[in-house]
């Protein structure tokens, strides 16, 4: 019966790790095994062709990995993922930048987690995914270079200029808009239009909001302000 036993167990255990098998082939997210104390790491066939990286290149140990962070990185990813393997840190949860087999950068997430601890609280074992974020990035970028080309747009414009969401919250205005209201662009941005009228413009303003966003509806008039007269537009 005991034979029985661990031949029942052992057969589950085979179709489990069989099962696990097919799951990290199919996946092109990278994927790692690693063991601290002794520095073995197996990683998936899908973490190599992540950087383009052959097999024969990828040895099982953590340097196949260490040595290919960015220099800019290495400092600080070290000491993240020793926090979390020191038990500092609750998390592991990283994003760095590895070279590819072609010399390139490439940016990845890393998330994971240990499955073992010692009894001193120290990972013993850490499983966990690499995935290519390349592309987010250089999108996250050119959204950052388009707010900055924007802004320096409006900057330039000699009138005052500010953009809202559909809450009628500020989200960027130019100098001559934020000297207009008497504080600066920093002070202005993220708070509501509305606050920055007169109490008792709130309202007819607030239904002025109302028939542009609903009806498409824009908005003008002429303002007599210190001794000037404006000519109002919104869209």
């Amino acid at each position: 019966r005991d034979i029985t036993d661990r031949k029942r167990s052992e057969d589950v255990l085979r179709e489990s790790e069989e099962r696990l098998r097919v799951v990290l082939e199919a996946t092109s997210d990278g994927v790692f095994d690693y063991h601290v104390p002794s520095g073995h790491v197996e990683y998936s066939s899908s973490w190599g062709k992540m950087l383009d990286i052959p097999p024969d290149e990828m040895t099982p140990d953590i340097d196949t990995w260490a040595t290919r962070l960015h220099p800019e990185d290495k400092l600080r990813i070290f000491r993240e993922v020793e926090a979390y393997i020191a038990g500092r840190k609750k998390d592991f949860r990283l994003e760095f930048r590895m070279q590819a087999a072609d010399g390139t950068w490439r940016w990845v997430l890393a998330r994971g987690r240990a499955v073992t601890r010692d009894a001193k609280g120290r990972a013993v074992r850490m499983v966990g995914t690499h995935a290519d974020i390349t592309h987010i990035k250089a999108t996250e970028d050119a959204v950052r270079q388009g707010a900055r080309t924007l802004r320096e747009l409006i900057n330039a414009i000699r009138e005052s200029v500010y953009l809202l969401d559909a809450e009628g919250n500020i989200l960027t205005i130019n100098q001559v808009g934020a000297i207009r209201f008497g504080k600066s662009q920093d002070e202005i941005v993220g708070r509501s239009i509305f606050d920055m009228f007169a109490p008792h413009k709130v309202e007819e303003r607030r239904e002025a909001f109302r028939k542009i966003i609903e009806e498409k509806a824009p908005f003008s008039e002429h303002q007599f302000s210190k001794g000037k007269i404006y000519a109002v537009h919104a869209y």
